[in-house]
């Protein structure tokens, strides 16, 4: 039976930001006759054979204006077939009881490797299933595709607080603080860090400093870089991926080993913002552009699975600059699960110590427009969580 006949089922892995329910919804909506299994608590309810119908669920459009997932995610993994062929039997007959032939996920790198080995799974036992993933991750750092699902949103809201930071920070330093460290998520690569920079839009030169795991950073050359600024301006702002290596022995955050650092040597009074989870969730404030890449990325995995694609991710291509265009395509999951992708280095000033106008330039169309949630009684209408435990 092809994909075009059976069933499908969604699930969520890794992370979740502020516009996976978007992906969802827009399965939901452009299912034609088939019906659409969501896997309950992400690859953990994949495992366990939980997953249910999205006709059970109602309030869509709420649902969709909604960060988080409203169905649930996790961090766990599926083994390979040559380790567990029993898993992926039992696992099949099941699809086999629902009629999926369509296995569809949003994840990050990690998360591919799934889709991946489910894939191989399937063609080892003989099983009709079409495997595609969906890019996801506010680290931005899946290979072959222009950008992911909850970047540009999470972005926006690093730039925003960076700038927001700034200003405050300004107002005060006569009198008080004259640091604002911000630590943003990024365990391996710099692109949510680098997008602080674009604060400098509104702001010249906010952030001074951003410090990615990509650049060659040495204590030295941030006290002086620091000392010379503070000097100049009588404040420093500074982001930091939450990725970056300082030396030392220290099993604080790096925004708090670099805080530290700077009180130590340049008897400054500082603060460090660490906003976790707040980069990933801010939908009020989410990217037009984002909301627009996740929508399509989604129906084109839908096309792809009806024309028999499998072992593929859904990409977005960036055709032109300025002004930026793109469009959708997609790449062999063997050459994008698993790895990771960098910041460039030449998006990096030469002196290591922040971004350059390359990476402005190259970041600044994925933040473009507002698409507010509605609001009741003054806040957010976001879907309540009606999650099963």
């Amino acid at each position: 039976m092809s994909a075009a006949q059976g069933n499908i089922l969604f699930s969520h892995s890794g992370g979740v930001s502020c516009l996976v329910n978007i992906v969802a919804s827009t399965l939901h909506n452009h299912k034609d006759k088939q019906k659409l299994f969501i896997c309950r608590n992400g690859i953990s309810g994949l495992k366990a054979h939980q997953w249910h119908l999205s006709d059970d669920f109602t309030h869509w459009q709420q649902i969709a204006q909604s960060p988080a997932s409203a169905f649930g995610s996790s961090r766990v993994y599926v083994p390979n077939v040559t380790d567990n062929a029993l898993f992926y039997e039992q696992l099949f007959t099941q699809f086999k009881k629902d009629n999926i032939t369509t296995f569809l996920c949003n994840g990050g790198n990690q998360s591919q490797n799934i889709v991946r080995r489910i894939h191989q799974a399937a063609k080892a036992l003989n099983f009709p299933l079409t495997c595609i993933g969906i890019p996801k991750t506010i680290d931005n750092d899946i290979l072959q595709t222009d950008t992911c699902i909850g970047f540009g949103s999470a972005a926006k809201y690093t730039a925003i607080s960076m700038l927001e930071a700034s200003l405050d920070l300004q107002s005060m330093c006569h009198s008080a603080s004259q640091v604002v460290i911000y630590q943003a998520m990024g365990r391996n690569s710099g692109w949510l860090a680098a997008a602080s920079k674009l604060a400098s839009l509104i702001s010249p030169n906010t952030p001074h400093m951003v410090l990615v795991p990509e650049a060659d950073i040495q204590q030295t050359n941030i006290l002086n870089y620091a000392d010379d600024i503070l000097t100049k301006y009588n404040h420093l702002t500074i982001c930091i991926a939450e990725g970056v290596s300082l030396g030392g022995d220290s099993n604080l955050p790096p925004g708090y080993q670099l805080n530290q650092l700077i009180e130590n040597h340049l008897n400054t009074q500082n603060h460090v913002v660490i906003p976790d989870y707040l980069q990933r969730s801010a939908r009020h404030i989410a990217s037009t552009t984002d909301i627009d890449q996740a929508r399509q990325l989604t129906l084109e995995a839908l096309k792809l699975a009806k024309l028999g694609y499998s072992d593929i991710m859904t990409t977005i291509v960036r055709e032109k600059d300025t002004p930026y265009l793109w469009s959708v395509g997609h790449i062999e999951l063997e050459k994008v699960a698993g790895y990771e992708k960098k910041l460039p280095s030449h998006f990096i000033e030469e002196n290591q110590m922040n971004v350059n106008d390359t990476c402005i330039d190259f970041l600044k169309p994925l933040i473009q427009g507002e698409a507010y949630p509605t609001y009741l009684n003054g806040m957010p209408n976001y879907y309540p969580m009606k999650l099963w435990s």
